[in-house]
């Protein structure tokens, strides 16, 4: 059913995009047109290839593509849509270049499909599968710094009015975040990284760095930019809108740095041959400081949907009348005449 359904939205968005009266295709519908056939794709080779006509070993191969495609062929091409159009609309300044955007897009396309075996380093995969899968890994820096080259170039001759711009706030962040959590993913793909980090706290880091600092925070920055566009005025409270934004972004921030150190100590701690369960009594004290960094990220997300619904609910803007000022002096005499 959920296939079904992706196929008939695609159908849509293609057809739509095939009746636009513009010519020239800017970036975010590349992003858009590839989120959606990929899915497919993706969704198809998953629900009637994966499960009945690839065993053993090569099945957890082709699950580690299937999964990682579902992250790098699906939520960052949709990502990128999201930013793509709502930085520009919300800085009211033009793309950066749209040339470079279409680099991004083609390297993503070419390299991301071969990268979800770096899971499975030090595994019977074939050793050949592995490299390729770490080769191309490494090469993701090229369209992680062609889009953040984007977005940066932007922002220039606006950073004036940044501090008062909430979208531009969480996409610009967002957008840091994406560096960061790619580097981090990148780096774990080497087998010397790797055989300290893998199944630990460090993987986990970089999921929240990229899933949740990323894409739900470019999401944010879309949804703050349209309910008072939808609502006809501004954001219900500003101040508390800034309130969300240091919560959301300091709780994120803290639960990155803190699985990383977390997963770096658990993972030199099995080297070394520490018990599984003493591990974990170690590692207690990060976890409640995770905790409480999702606490500040809660507050953070509850104050902006108040903050949200308030806009929504708030009663529509009071219609203003001009009156003609009265006319005094010469403006008087002349219009007399």
């Amino acid at each position: 059913v959920f296939f079904l359904a992706t196929c008939a939205i695609t159908v849509q968005f293609l057809v739509t995009i095939a009746r636009r009266t513009e010519p020239q295709l800017y970036v975010a519908m590349w992003y858009l047109i590839g989120a959606f056939v990929w899915t497919v794709m993706n969704l198809f080779f998953g629900s009637f290839i994966l499960p009945y006509y690839i065993n053993g070993i090569n099945s957890a191969a082709f699950h580690g593509l299937f999964l990682h495609y579902i992250v790098g062929l699906w939520i960052t091409p949709a990502g990128y849509v999201l930013i793509y159009y709502f930085l520009p609309a919300s800085v009211k300044n033009p793309i950066y270049s749209h040339k470079l955007s279409l680099v991004g897009f083609w390297s993503l396309a070419v390299f991301y499909p071969f990268v979800g075996i770096h899971h499975y380093l030090y595994s019977p995969i074939a050793d050949y599968a592995e490299t390729l899968a770490i080769i191309t890994s490494m090469l993701l820096i090229i369209p992680v710094w062609t889009v953040l080259q984007n977005f940066f170039g932007t922002m220039i001759g606006r950073w004036q009015g940044f501090g008062r711009n909430l979208p531009a706030k969480f996409l610009i962040v967002g957008s840091i975040m994406y560096l960061l959590g790619c580097f981090q993913g990148s780096v774990e793909a080497l087998r010397s990284i790797q055989q300290p980090t893998h199944f630990t706290d460090f993987v986990i880091s970089h999921s929240h760095l990229t899933v949740f600092g990323t894409f739900v925070i470019w999401a944010i920055a879309g949804t703050v930019y349209v309910i008072p566009k939808l609502a006809g005025r501004d954001l219900w409270s500003f101040k508390m809108g800034n309130w969300s934004f240091w919560l959301i972004l300091i709780g994120i921030s803290v639960m990155g740095i803190n699985l990383t150190a977390a997963g770096l100590q658990q993972g030199y701690m099995w080297m070394a041959g520490v018990e599984w369960l003493d591990s974990v009594i170690t590692i207690k004290p990060y976890w409640l400081v995770r905790t409480l960094a999702g606490v500040s990220m809660d507050i953070g997300m509850s104050l902006l949907v108040y903050n949200l619904m308030r806009t929504l609910l708030a009663g529509p803007l009071a219609a203003t009348t001009a009156r003609p000022l009265p006319m005094t002096g010469r403006l008087a005499a002349g219009a007399a005449r």
